[in-house]
């Protein structure tokens, strides 16, 4: 079996929410060349960054499985409790869609924002048994509440490493 062990899908622009657009927070142009947030932009380079050319690459390559991760523009770092939490939920809803509707060819990650800790614990909780997801994708570091940076390693985050290992995530 061949494994791409990191890569990423990213949404069909109209698969992303409406409120993320709006508010600037997270889009992608509708002849996907960028994705964007805010003022900030970066090139989608290939089209293999979407699901249908995704597949197709992976065919093309003898890719038999790949590990789809998170993207570090929807780690919601410095957004209001609400966005973050409709963000995640969605982003972890589409990567669930994706592992579940391609008959085992994605091992997909789940996103949560430390800076929310029992937002996050809930979504710890949801993602794996309610999506059957297993990839817990974790920044290394994050703006909190109070838009300080910090670690993912300070002690107040124990509980998620605790949690993580109960369910015996990746």
């Amino acid at each position: 079996m061949r494994i791409n062990g990191h890569g990423h899908i990213l949404p069909e622009p109209s698969q992303i929410p409406k409120f993320l657009k709006e508010k600037k927070l997270f889009w992608i142009d509708d002849d996907k060349k960028f994705m964007r947030q805010g003022s900030w932009s970066r090139p989608i380079t290939d089209p293999s960054f979407f699901l249908k050319e995704k597949l197709e690459w992976m065919e093309k390559n003898n890719i038999d499985h790949g590990v789809m991760l998170n993207l570090s523009q929807v780690y919601c770092n410095g957004w209001e409790r609400q966005d973050a939490k409709d963000a995640i939920q969605w982003q972890n809803d589409f990567n669930a869609s994706v592992q579940h509707n391609n008959q085992g060819k994605f091992t997909c990650g789940f996103v949560i924002h430390p800076g929310f800790i029992y937002g996050a614990l809930y979504e710890m909780q949801r993602c794996v048994e309610e999506l059957d997801l297993k990839v817990l994708c974790l920044p290394t570091h994050f703006m909190d509440s109070i838009g300080q940076w910090r670690s993912i390693f300070d002690e107040e985050n124990d509980r998620i490493f605790e949690l993580a290992d109960k369910y015996k995530l990746a």
